[in-house]
């Protein structure tokens, strides 16, 4: 898969997330309770599930990068660009294929 098309995915998946958590947060409040058979739960727990077999570099790289809003080349200070990609990458693939599998 080509590297436009993985940022494209992850993102899709993000923006998903976000989705699901706003539902989640409208429900609970309005029934008192969370709904575990709910559609937004099921994809919320698949996230949830797909961050927890990642490693802590490949976490806060997917997480600075589509789910919360890191500084512009945050990673300037920790990587060469082309390490950087090459990881990014990395995570992106290994993210989305937890996340395919288990949803």
């Amino acid at each position: 898969m080509r590297t436009a098309k993985l940022e494209e995915s992850v993102k899709e998946v993000a923006k998903i997330y976000f989705i699901a958590l706003r539902q989640l947060s409208v429900d609970r409040l309005s029934s008192g309770e969370q709904d575990i058979y709910s559609p937004f739960y099921k994809y919320y727990q698949d996230v949830e599930i797909a961050f927890s077999h990642l490693n802590k570099e490949q976490q806060r790289i997917i997480t600075k990068e589509f789910f919360y809003d890191g500084y512009r080349n945050w990673w300037t200070s920790q990587y060469k660009p082309r390490e950087f990609k090459k990881k990014k990458i990395g995570a992106m693939k290994f993210f989305l294929e937890v996340f395919y599998e288990i949803h």
